[in-house]
């Protein structure tokens, strides 16, 4: 898969577009940080291979375990295509009723006692699994959001995200703020 050599720069811009498209009426409206976050997620999708058999006979999924921090800010994806497949987003209220067959896994701040629980349930599963729990990409998770003085910047568990059989691009690499277990 080829990726452009502007790829820091369409990071750079995601909230400038994001602010652009909430613009109403002449009135300009600052994201919200999920709004950030969600526009990110996606963002991510491309810079990540997955194993040729993972689930290619259903939808893209997109879901959030616990509570949906998102508000409306994820139901774009539902519109675009990723990986040549129509996106569909789920929402699982408990770790419990978690389903292996999903793509990517954003785990909500109300999940944060049960992340051990989660990551063992998706084990061995090609599942990218995105948080901003703090300490998640140290605890096994493989995309942690962290939030410095408003600005959104992430980590990447990179063993984390090989012992789940994917693969990410060098690109999204240097991107992240610091990238664990190389």
């Amino acid at each position: 898969m080829a990726f452009g050599k502007n790829c820091k720069f369409i990071f750079a811009i995601i909230p400038l577009v994001i602010l652009t498209l909430l613009l109403d009426t002449g009135q300009c409206f600052v994201p919200k940080e999920y709004e950030i976050k969600a526009a990110f997620i996606a963002q991510f999708v491309p810079f990540v291979k997955w194993p040729d058999s993972a689930h290619s006979d259903r939808p893209f999924i997109f879901a959030v375990v616990g509570e949906d921090p998102f508000g409306n800010a994820l139901r774009p994806v539902e519109k675009e295509k990723f990986k040549g497949r129509k996106a569909k987003l789920k929402y699982f209220r408990s770790w419990k009723d978690l389903s292996r067959n999903i793509d990517v896994l954003f785990i909500s701040r109300s999940e944060q006692n049960h992340i051990k629980e989660i990551l063992e349930k998706i084990k061995g599963s090609p599942v990218l699994t995105v948080s901003d729990i703090r300490g998640f990409a140290k605890d096994g998770g493989m995309i942690e959001f962290v939030n410095r003085d408003g600005t959104i910047h992430f980590i990447i568990n990179i063993a984390a995200v090989k012992k789940a059989g994917l693969e990410m691009n060098f690109q999204l690499l240097e991107l992240a703020d610091k990238v664990l277990g190389k």
